[in-house]
C-alpha cells in the first residue's frame, strides 16, 4: 500500500494546481436548480464575468458531489469577488452549502480522474499486495459460499451466494466473533420473526436427484431451540436439530449442527440450503461455516473477483490445507504440481488435480490461497487510491500535458515529470513471489 494514503480529490486538486490548470476549490455559499442552475460562492477571486465562461465548474465534495457542468454565464455578486455562476444544465443533486467546488480551463476534471485511473491501472501489475482468501472448502458443494468470505454486495448485505428473508432481519460481516479465516456472517432476528439466510441452487443441483446428503454448520448462540440449518429439494424440506445454545461454535453435544444422511427426492426441483433462526425474542446469531456434502469429488472453485469489498488474485503463489485435527489451522502446503489455475474461464477457477488431491479430501476442510493482486482503479472520489499519490501526481501531469499544445518550457515539464514518474513506479515495482501461477492474463 501507498506509504500514505489520499483519495481521488486532494491528488487531482494537487495537479490541477500544480499545473495552474484549476481554481479552487470554494465553498458554495447558495446553489439552486430547476430551470436556471447556479452556483454561487463568495470566496471566487475573478472580477470580470467572462474569465470564468466555459471552465468546468465540478462538485467535489458536499452534496451532489462529482457532477460536472460548463459555466455559460457568470454575475458578480458582492464585494470581495462574489460571483454567481449558471451552468449548461439542470443539476442531478443541488450542491449544499457545505460542499466545495473547483474551476478547470483546457482540460475538464472528468477526463483527469480518467487519467487518475489509466495511472493506476498502468500500474497495476508492478504494484503488486499480498493477499489471502480462505473461501474454499473441499468437497463442499456450496464452493465458496458456505465459508462467508465473500460479500460483493457490500458489508451490510448477504454474502455471495445467500439471500436473506425475514422482517426486520438483518445480516452484516463480522470480523470479531468468527470460527475460522477472516469473517462469520452476523444475522439479526426481530422479534418474534422467523429469520433465515438462504443460499441459491447449489451449482450443478439436478444431478443429486436421489443423492444421499449430510450437511454441517458451525453456528455460534448462546440461545438454544431456536437456530438450525435446512436443506430444500423442492419436495422434502429437511431440518438438523437446534444448536443447545451451551456449545459455543459445537452446539449439537460437542459437535456442529447437522442434517445427517438424508435422501434426496429423485423429482427434485431444487437444492437449496437455509440458515434459520425462529420466531421469538429479537436474537443475532453468528454462522462461521457451513458445508454439503454427498461424497462427490469437487476439483474446480471459483477464485475472488475484484469489487467494492474483495480484489482477484493476480498471482497465486501457495495453497495451504487445513489441519486435519485442528481447524483453523493451516499446515499442510500443497505442491504446485496437485493444482493450477483455468485463466480462460471467467471467473478465473482453482483447479486441483484429480489424483493428487483425492488423498486429502475431507468434506468442509478449510483452504487457505496465497497471493499477491494489484491495485484497484477507484470508483468514486473517496476512494483511497492503491498506488502511491506522489507516482500518480506525476505521471497524470505528463497525461495533461500531452493533451494540451506545449511550447518548449512545457515540453521540459513534461518531460521532468516523466522522468519523475518513471523513477517512482520503478521504487515502488513488487517482485513476484516465488514458484506463483498468473491468475490474470
Amino acid at each position: 500500500m501507498p506509504i500514505f494514503s489520499a483519495d481521488r480529490t486532494p491528488v487531482r486538486q494537487a495537479i490541477g494546481g500544480g499545473l495552474g490548470i484549476m481554481h479552487g476549490p470554494f465553498a458554495v455559499t447558495e446553489a439552486s436548480g430547476g430551470t436556471a442552475p447556479l452556483v454561487n460562492s463568495i470566496a471566487l477571486p475573478f472580477r470580470n464575468n467572462d474569465q470564468v465562461l466555459g471552465m468546468s465548474l465540478y462538485v467535489a465534495s458536499g452534496g451532489g458531489s462529482g457532477q460536472e457542468r460548463v459555466v455559460t454565464t457568470a454575475t458578480v455578486i458582492g464585494v470581495p469577488s462574489g460571483m454567481g455562476l449558471r451552468i449548461d444544465r439542470a443539476w442531478t443533486t443541488v450542491p449544499s452549502t457545505n460542499g466545495t467546488f473547483e474551476l478547470w480551463e483546457r482540460v475538464t476534471p472528468g477526463r483527469v480522474n480518467s487519467f487518475i485511473n489509466d495511472a493506476i491501472r498502468g500500474a497495476s501489475r508492478r504494484v503488486l499486495e499480498h493477499k489471502v482468501d480462505y473461501s474454499v472448502q473441499l468437497l463442499d458443494l456450496l464452493r465458496h459460499w458456505g465459508s462467508f468470505e465473500r460479500w460483493p454486495d457490500g458489508t451490510t448485505s448477504a454474502p455471495d451466494g445467500w439471500t436473506l428473508t425475514g422482517s426486520g432481519g438483518t445480516v452484516t460481516r463480522n470480523a470479531v466473533v468468527k470460527y475460522a479465516g477472516r469473517y462469520s456472517a452476523a444475522v439479526a432476528a426481530a422479534l418474534n420473526t422467523a429469520t433465515f439466510l438462504e443460499s441459491d441452487d447449489i451449482p450443478e443441483w439436478p444431478k443429486f436427484a436421489g443423492n444421499i446428503v449430510t450437511v454441517r454448520a458451525k453456528v455460534y448462540t448462546t440461545t438454544s431451540g431456536r437456530v438450525r440449518v435446512q436443506i430444500l429439494d423442492g419436495v422434502n424440506t429437511f431440518s438438523s436439530g437446534y444448536h443447545d445454545g451451551i456449545g459455543g461454535w459445537d452446539g449439537n453435544a460437542g459437535a456442529p449442527i447437522i442434517i445427517n444422511g438424508v435422501t434426496l427426492s429423485n423429482a427434485l426441483t431444487q437444492l437449496r440450503v437455509r440458515l434459520t433462526t425462529d420466531s421469538g425474542a429479537a436474537l443475532t446469531v453468528y454462522w462461521g461455516k457451513v458445508w454439503v456434502d454427498t461424497g462427490d469429488k469437487v476439483y474446480e472453485f471459483e477464485l475472488p473477483q475484484s469489487g467494492t469489498t474483495e480484489t482477484a488474485f493476480t498471482y497465486l503463489s501457495e495453497v495451504w490445507l487445513e489441519s486435519a485435527s485442528l481447524d483453523g489451522v493451516f499446515n499442510v502446503r500443497l505442491p504446485t504440481s496437485y493444482y493450477d489455475v483455468d485463466r480462460d474461464s471467467s471467473p478465473r477457477r482453482l483447479v486441483f488435480k484429480r489424483g493428487a488431491i483425492d488423498d486429502f479430501m475431507t468434506a468442509g476442510r478449510g483452504v487457505m490461497l496465497v497471493g499477491q493482486r494489484s491495485a484497484r482503479v477507484p470508483t468514486a472520489d473517496t476512494d483511497n487510491l492503491e498506488v502511491d499519490p506522489e507516482y500518480v501526481r506525476r505521471q497524470v501531469s505528463v497525461l495533461v500535458l500531452d493533451s494540451l499544445p506545449l511550447d518548449e518550457m512545457g515540453r521540459s515539464r513534461r518531460d521532468r515529470f516523466a522522468r519523475e514518474a518513471a523513477e517512482y513506479l520503478e521504487h515502488l515495482a513488487t517482485p513476484v513471489y516465488p514458484d506463483a501461477i498468473p491468475v490474470e492474463r
